[in-house]
């Protein structure tokens, strides 16, 4: 097995980030000043362009935003990335963070609220691998064949949860739940179109079958 890169590398930029917040400017991804920029404030374009790669590798301070997020980067992206290589891995978190930011903007290009965070990228790795490892075995018994949680059991509850609150949504409520959305959609385009079958192939290989419990 490869020893992942990725899950390391983005954790370390979010914990700066995530240290340094109270001491300086943050760069998140804020809809209105896109939109402005590209009406009005054009010289802006650039910055607002780099809004869309540089949000995600940020995060708060507050409730330990970097943590929960890089819990769930090295539990699951780590199995990814063993499955699909690192460059691989380097596209698929750049391309499902810009199209989760995408969306994010197009769902409502004049929000001021700024947003930052890895989570359309988390929840586009846990879409990919509900699908492509329904059966991988996330909590067993020990010293049995008995499994407790597997793949398809968490990924229904994350992302039926992530639904139902949607619908249940409060004023005020300022969850980026189309990030969220935007990352599932994107997660498995690239799973359907492009790394279907390079995590076929891993699976059964003896490093997959051996990370890939079922």
């Amino acid at each position: 097995m490869q020893r992942p890169i990725f899950p390391w590398a983005v954790a370390l930029a979010g914990l700066v980030s995530a240290l340094l917040l109270p001491f300086a400017d943050v760069y998140p991804l804020v809809p209105a000043y896109v939109s402005q920029a590209f009406a009005t404030e054009h010289r802006y374009i650039p910055e607002a362009v780099g809004m869309f790669f540089a949000y995600m590798f940020q995060h708060e301070n507050t409730n330990l935003h970097w943590v929960m997020n890089f819990i769930f980067l090295f539990w699951f992206g780590t199995v990814l990335e063993n499955a699909i290589g690192h460059l691989r891995m380097l596209a698929f978190i750049l391309g499902t963070g810009v199209f989760a930011g995408l969306a994010h903007y197009l769902a409502d290009p004049g929000l001021t609220i700024p947003v930052v965070g890895l989570s359309g990228v988390i929840i586009a790795v846990i879409a990919v691998l509900t699908v492509a490892t329904p059966r991988f075995a996330l909590v067993s018994v020990p010293s049995t064949e008995l499994t407790i949680v597997r793949m398809w059991h968490f990924g229904l509850l994350v992302l039926g949860t992530q639904f139902y609150h949607f619908l249940q949504m409060a004023p005020g409520d300022k969850t980026a739940y189309w990030i969220h959305f935007g990352g599932v959609v994107a997660g498995l385009a690239l799973w359907f179109f492009w790394l279907r079958q390079r995590i076929e192939d891993f699976k059964r290989s003896p490093a997959g079958e051996h990370l890939l419990q079922a």
